[in-house]
């Protein structure tokens, strides 16, 4: 699976388009329902820690994770890949966990219309980075699904994790 996900100024929206082994969807994410998707990233994100965690060291758990999963995952810039069809203008977002514990989240439109999608941890730690890279491009003024990226930055200057 593979995921692009960019601020497009003109619609005041994000364009989220997913590659699933060859099926091509694309998804405008509003303000609104990114405000939505935002609480359960989170929540998702913090369910991949595991409940012996302190509060205290949760946020850095969440931070390594996210580091380690980016320099697994190294993003790349490549040309928006192409639809077979228009995106939906998503307007519900669906969530849950399959058989095999794997996240699911499923963008709708007001028909019904969308898709939903299996994400393991990594998957998930991805598309959220994504949208909180995306943020600031916006005027939205909407907080970051993973406050950690700052940590997980600073530990990936130091170089903590070589």
């Amino acid at each position: 699976m593979q995921f692009q996900l960019a601020y497009q100024p003109e619609e005041d929206r994000l364009m989220l388009r997913v590659d699933a082994e060859g099926h091509r969807r694309g998804f405008w994410l509003t303000r609104r329902l990114t405000s939505l998707l935002i609480p359960i990233l989170r929540q998702r994100l913090e369910s991949t820690i595991g409940p012996a965690v302190t509060d205290e060291a949760r946020p850095w758990m969440m931070a390594l994770k996210q580091v380690s999963t980016r320099e697994r995952y190294a993003p790349t810039l490549e040309a928006p890949m192409p639809l077979a069809e228009a995106p939906i203008l998503a307007v519900t977002v669906r969530h849950g966990h399959d058989e095999q514990g794997r996240h699911l989240l499923g963008f709708f439109d007001n028909h019904g219309r969308g898709e939903v999608y299996s994400l393991s941890d990594d998957l998930l730690h991805l598309l959220t980075q994504m949208i909180d890279d995306a943020l600031p491009q916006t005027d939205w003024a909407l907080e970051q699904a993973f406050p950690q990226h700052a940590m997980a930055r600073w530990l990936e200057a130091e170089g903590t994790l070589q």
